[in-house]
C-alpha cells in the first residue's frame, strides 16, 4: 500500500466519524499540518520511524487496523526497493566491452600515460615558477626625506568615481576593510599574496602593522609612511581612500574591533527548528564541534555497547540556543562517532524556545526539557535521557540499550 493510499483511507475514516483535524490533533498531539500531509500522501519528508508512529496513532483514533495498514505499507516499500535493485544486465554489450578492453588494454594505458606525462611537463613549464619558487616581493617606492608628499596622498584632485585598490603582502598580516558603506571585514593576506578591492565612493583600510602591506591605487603606489604616522614596525594605521588617493590617515585604534566583538557576544543565538543534519550542526556552530571533539567516553563502556549491537532509532530534541544542549548533545555525537553501531540511527530535531518544532514531533513525544534523547525500537520508546545526565551519558546509553 502506497503512502497516498494510506492517507486516503485515514481521511475517509476520519470523515466517516465526522472528526475535524483539530480534534484529531488534540487527541494525538500531532500537528494539524502533519495530519493533512499524511492524508494527502505528502509526508515523504518525515523520517520513516515518525511516519510509522504517526500513522499508527492516527489509525487507532479513526478506527482503522493500524498494524494491517503498516504491514501493507512495509510490504510495498520492500517490493519497490527490490525492483530498483533488479537491474537488467546486457550480456552481449558487456561481452563486447570486455573483448574490446582485452585487446586494446595495453595501447590505451600507454596512450593515457603519455598524455598525463605531457600535461605535467606543460604545467611545469608554464606554472612551475609561480608555484615552486619563492614569491616575488615588490620593492616599496618611498619619497625622499623632506620631499613634498602631496602627490602620494592626492594623485589627482580631478579623479572621482569608481576605483580599484590593490594590496601586496610584505609579510603575513590581517587587514580590516570596509567598502563604501558596507560592513567591516577582516581578511588575511599572506607574504607575497595579492588582493584587490573595487569601491564606488570610499574604501577604509586598517593595518595592524603599517609596514606589512604595499598598496597601489589604480596601479599608482600609495605611501602613507611619509606622513605623521609612526614608522616603527608594529604600529598600525587607518586609511580613508577615495579615487583621489588617501584623504585621511591616523594611528590605528582598536575600538572598532572591540565594538564588533561586543555585538557578536550580545547577539541572539541561532534558533534552528526541525530536522538538523549533524554535518551542518558541527560546521556552522563551532561550540558543538569543540565539545564533541573534547569529550572522551570510557572505552570499556563503549565496548559493552558494541557487544550488544542494539537496533535503535535515537531521536534527540535540542535547542541550538540552549547552553545545556550545546554541552550534552556533542557527547552523544562523540559516542556514535567512536563506536561501530550499524543498527543505531540518529535524528536531530531542533526546537524553539517554546519546545516546539515544525512537524509537532516534540509535542507528540511530550518533550518537557532539553535536551531530550529518546531510545526507540520499532516505534516503541524504551527510555529517554532528559537534561543533564546524572552520570556519564554512555553509562545511561548502555543501561537503556
Amino acid at each position: 500500500m502506497a503512502m497516498k493510499e494510506i492517507g486516503e483511507k485515514i481521511r475517509e475514516a476520519r470523515m466517516a466519524r465526522r472528526m475535524k483535524h483539530e480534534t484529531l490533533h488534540k487527541r494525538t498531539k500531532i500537528a494539524v499540518r502533519t495530519i493533512q500531509e499524511i492524508e494527502e500522501g505528502k509526508a515523504g519528508h518525515l523520517p520513516k520511524p515518525y511516519f510509522v508512529a504517526f500513522v499508527r496513532t492516527i489509525a487507532k483514533e479513526v478506527g482503522l487496523d493500524a498494524e494491517a495498514l503498516l504491514r501493507a505499507y512495509t510490504s510495498r516499500q520492500k517490493r519497490v526497493q527490490e525492483e530498483r535493485e533488479d537491474v537488467q544486465d546486457v550480456p552481449d554489450v558487456r561481452g563486447k566491452l570486455a573483448d574490446f578492453w582485452g585487446k586494446r588494454k595495453k595501447a590505451v594505458l600507454v596512450s593515457g600515460l603519455g598524455v598525463v606525462f605531457g600535461a605535467l611537463i606543460v604545467l611545469y613549464v608554464w606554472y612551475g615558477r609561480t608555484y615552486f619558487s619563492e614569491p616575488e616581493i615588490p620593492t616599496v617606492v618611498r619619497p625622499p626625506a623632506g620631499a613634498d608628499t602631496t602627490g602620494y596622498f592626492s594623485p589627482d584632485s580631478s579623479v572621482s568615481g569608481a576605483f580599484v585598490l590593490k594590496a601586496v603582502g610584505l609579510k603575513d598580516t590581517w587587514i580590516e576593510v570596509r567598502i563604501d558603506s558596507g560592513k567591516y571585514e577582516d581578511v588575511f593576506l599572506e607574504r607575497g599574496g595579492r588582493m584587490e578591492w573595487q569601491a564606488e565612493m570610499t574604501l577604509f583600510v586598517g593595518l595592524k602593522d603599517a609596514k606589512s602591506v604595499l598598496l597601489s591605487l589604480d596601479d599608482r603606489p600609495l605611501d602613507w609612511l611619509a606622513g605623521d604616522v609612526p614608522t616603527d614596525s608594529g604600529s598600525g594605521v587607518d586609511l580613508q581612500i577615495t579615487a583621489r588617493g588617501i584623504v585621511e590617515q591616523s594611528v590605528r585604534e582598536d575600538r572598532r574591533d572591540e565594538e564588533r566583538v561586543a555585538v557578536t557576544e550580545t547577539a541572539a543565538p541561532l534558533v534552528w527548528v526541525g530536522h538538523v543534519e549533524e554535518t551542518d550542526l558541527v560546521e556552522k556552530l563551532p561550540g558543538f564541534a569543540r565539545n564533541r571533539d573534547a569529550y572522551q567516553p570510557k572505552s570499556v563502556i563503549l565496548s559493552r555497547i558494541e557487544d550488544l549491537n542494539p537496533s535503535l532509532n535515537l531521536v534527540c530534541f535540542f535547542g541550538t540556543w540552549d547552553p545545556l544542549s550545546e554541552e550534552v548533545v556533542p557527547r552523544l555525537l562523540r559516542i556514535l562517532q567512536m563506536s561501530y553501531l550499524p543498527g543505531v540511527s540518529l535524528n536531530l530535531v531542533g526546537v524553539d524556545r517554546e519546545l516546539k518544532d515544525k512537524a509537532g514531533m516534540a509535542e507528540f513525544h511530550r518533550v518537557q526539557g532539553l535536551p531530550t534523547i529518546l531510545f526507540l525500537s520499532r516505534g516503541h520508546e524504551l527510555g529517554r535521557i532528559v537534561g543533564q545526565p546524572g552520570e556519564r551519558i554512555e553509562s545511561q546509553f548502555l543501561e537503556i540499550a
